[in-house]
Formats: structure tokens, C-alpha cells, sequence
């Protein structure tokens, strides 16, 4: 009777070692492909709250991409949206593009409040059907990642960042 307890008890901890085994693999090989995705920039098309109208990312100039992954229910993307307003001269050679999840009313009503309309080079987009998200990884809100004019991956940062370190990623 031992014996088979000590068989039955040695094949679970092996079960479940390899499983687990599995699973974190799968996991990495998951982080590896978003990572390669993710390190150069993706084109895609949302709803652009300046136009009222599709906005597609092939049609952006030659310019740095800030993408900012953001929420009108997110305290520090209101802080981040107020410092962006203020280093505008800064960042007027940046494409910058704002992207929530957010419901078109809430969505406007932080449009408005920010007066984002009045700048030239912010696109605040809509992706209420996640696909843009997703090809992100889901990334938590705020979320940054800044693309050179290349469309590789100068920077990213899940999670606050100082706009000070986004501005230093900048290229010159």
C-alpha cells in the first residue's frame, strides 16, 4: 500500500511539474512574439474624435509615434495630458496618439475638456474592440511606447512615467 501511495504521490508532483513546465513556456514563447511585434510600429486604423471619422496610421508623416494608452477615468493620464498641453513645443514634432477604451461620450467629454482639437499632431482614437490593445499585449492604463521615425521602439513603459524620461527617449 505504501509503495503505490509513494507511485501515485511521485507521478503527481512529476504531473504537475511538467505542466506547470508547459504553461510557463507557452508563457514565454507568448512575450517573445508580442515583444517582436511590438518593437517596430504596427499600422492600424481607429476612430479619430478630431476628424469624426476613421483614422488610419499608414497616412502619418515622417515623424516620431508617442502612443499613450489612456483612460478619461485615469488620474495620472489626466496629469499626463495636462503636461503634454504644457511642453507642446516639445513634442510639436511628434505624432502623438492617444488611444482608450473608453464609451465616444467619455471619450469626447475628455477630448473637450483638454481642448485637444486645437493640436495638430494629437489623435485621440477610439478601440472600443480592443484590437488595437490586444496587439499590445493589453497593456495596463497608462501605457507608453514611443516608435522613431523608423518605426522601431525607442521606449516603453507600462504603468506611470514621468514625461520628463518620455521627452529624454525623444530623438533629437
Amino acid at each position: 500500500m505504501k509503495k503505490i501511495l509513494k507511485i501515485v504521490l511521485l507521478g503527481a508532483i512529476f504531473f504537475a511539474i511538467f505542466f506547470f513546465g508547459i504553461k510557463i513556456f507557452q508563457k514565454l514563447e507568448a512575450k517573445k512574439k508580442l515583444d517582436e511585434m511590438v518593437s517596430m510600429f504596427q499600422d492600424f486604423c481607429l476612430f479619430d474624435l478630431k476628424t469624426m471619422d476613421e483614422f488610419c496610421t499608414e497616412s502619418l508623416s515622417e515623424k516620431p509615434i508617442l502612443i499613450l494608452f489612456t483612460h478619461p477615468e485615469c488620474d495620472f493620464c489626466h496629469q499626463k495630458t495636462r503636461q503634454i498641453k504644457n511642453q507642446k513645443s516639445k513634442i510639436k514634432n511628434t505624432t502623438i496618439l492617444l488611444i482608450t477604451h473608453a464609451e465616444k461620450e467619455q471619450a469626447l467629454e475628455f477630448y473637450a475638456q483638454y481642448e485637444l482639437s486645437q493640436y495638430e499632431n494629437i489623435h485621440f482614437l477610439i478601440d472600443t474592440d480592443f484590437k488595437v490593445i490586444w496587439q499590445y499585449g493589453s497593456p495596463p492604463v497608462p501605457s507608453v511606447f514611443l516608435y522613431s521615425v523608423e518605426r522601431k521602439l525607442l521606449f516603453k513603459n507600462n504603468g506611470a512615467v514621468k514625461l520628463e524620461t518620455i521627452l529624454k527617449n525623444l530623438p533629437k
